[in-house]
């Protein structure tokens, strides 16, 4: 059980939730997932504000994900806005003959 203690608190320093660490670790370490829920409930008993907290840090590191994506997503937009508008402008001075 200790390894699989020390397994979670890996992962726990990655910012997984509890269903990521449970795959990661029946996959890369062939852990029982029962197993994992089982140590990661009695963590959960014997440290009950650490996982407050980080619940709290894994809804913010969701919010930052989400964040970024819009970003992303925005400048992609104003992006395709710009180069748009210089074809255009192209193509009025095609027209012109400038």
């Amino acid at each position: 059980m200790k390894s699989v203690q020390n397994l979670i608190e890996r992962c726990l320093n990655q910012y997984m939730t509890q269903a990521e660490v449970i795959a990661t670790l029946q996959v890369q370490a062939d852990v029982d997932p029962a197993l994992t829920c089982l140590v990661w409930s009695k963590l959960e008993e014997a440290n009950p504000d650490f996982f407050l907290s980080y619940d709290v840090r894994l809804k913010l590191k969701d919010q930052v994900v989400a964040f970024n994506y819009l970003v992303e997503q925005q400048t992609r937009h104003h992006g395709s806005v710009i180069r748009s508008g210089r074809k255009r402008r192209r193509r009025r001075r095609d027209e012109l003959g400038c």
